[in-house]
């Protein structure tokens, strides 16, 4: 009997039988489990598959690398309802977390420094730095701080705290042979077309013993309302839902070793802020990943 020919395509492998028949095999990117492809559909009518694996979600069909470039090319991406995402209320909420040395970025810079094991500050990269909070709390105490954003204005907004910013993307960002101690990579993952192609970069990037750290909106928490999860953006900025396991795979698959995993919910309220990240649910899931000292 003859055997059926196969092609692998970016969410599946496309088997052609015998007869002549096609049939697509829905797949995961990331763990090659077998894909619900209509788990749940956001408002806009786009429609997101679920892995039944490992529970990661991503938009189904997935848009073109050339309907997301020319998503973010829209400078009303960037600015919203006409007013400047670099306003004065974002460098103010931003300098009262630079100016407090108690606040989130400084206590993550202690715990990465932790888990470097080294006794000083070394490189770090923020990726989707923005307004560079954590390279700039980062510089403050000592270290050597790059940021990395597609956006032309966040190395103008980075520049009140000194902070060198390169613009572009991960996957092609010339970053001249560097390689850093710390990577800080928070909400941009679930933005990128290749997921496995990014935490690849990323894994290149760290030195020995680097620690990668990156965290992603929960996509778990659609578990609670599945289609009216308000999660689901209404637009092409995320392209996945991943979770703690889906992060937990990509670190290994890149030859990272986790080090730490936790869920964190920033919204108020008791169970949401207490109990939901210790089931599964909370609002953010965030990965501690280290290179190995021998690469």
């Amino acid at each position: 009997t003859s055997q059926p020919m196969q092609a692998t395509y970016l969410f599946g492998v496309l088997s052609v039988e015998a007869s002549g028949i096609a049939s697509m095999e829905h797949r995961c990117l990331i763990c090659d489990g077998r894909l619900s492809t209509c788990w749940a559909t956001r408002t806009d009518g786009r429609t997101v598959a679920r892995c039944r694996r490992c529970g990661c979600m991503c938009l189904h069909p997935m848009p073109t690398q050339a309907e997301i470039d020319s998503f973010y090319e829209n400078e009303n991406y960037y600015t919203g309802n006409g007013t400047s995402a670099y306003s004065a209320e974002y460098f103010a909420h931003l300098d009262s977390r630079y100016e407090d040395l108690s606040s989130w970025p400084y206590l993550q810079l202690d715990r990465i420094k932790t888990m470097t094991g080294t006794s000083a500050p070394g490189r770090l990269l923020e990726v989707g730095c923005g307004g560079a909070l954590m390279a700039a709390c980062a510089k403050r105490k000592g270290w050597q701080v790059l940021g990395l954003d597609p956006n032309p204005a966040a190395a103008q907004a980075s520049a009140r705290y000194g902070v060198q910013v390169i613009t572009g993307k991960l996957e092609d960002a010339d970053f001249a042979g560097q390689t850093f101690g710390a990577i800080y990579c928070n909400d941009v993952i679930e933005h990128l077309l290749d997921p496995v192609l990014a935490f690849s970069r990323l894994a290149e990037l760290l030195g020995p013993g680097g620690i990668l750290v990156a965290a992603t909106p929960n996509g778990d928490r659609a578990l609670l309302r599945r289609d009216q999860w308000t999660g689901f953006s209404h637009s092409l900025e995320h392209l996945w839902y991943l979770n703690s396991r889906s992060l937990r795979i990509l670190s290994k698959a890149v030859g990272l070793e986790v080090k730490a995993m936790e869920q964190q919910d920033l919204s108020g309220g008791w169970l949401r802020k207490w109990i939901f990240p210790r089931i599964g649910l909370g609002g953010i899931a965030v990965i501690y990943s280290a290179k190995s000292r021998e690469a």
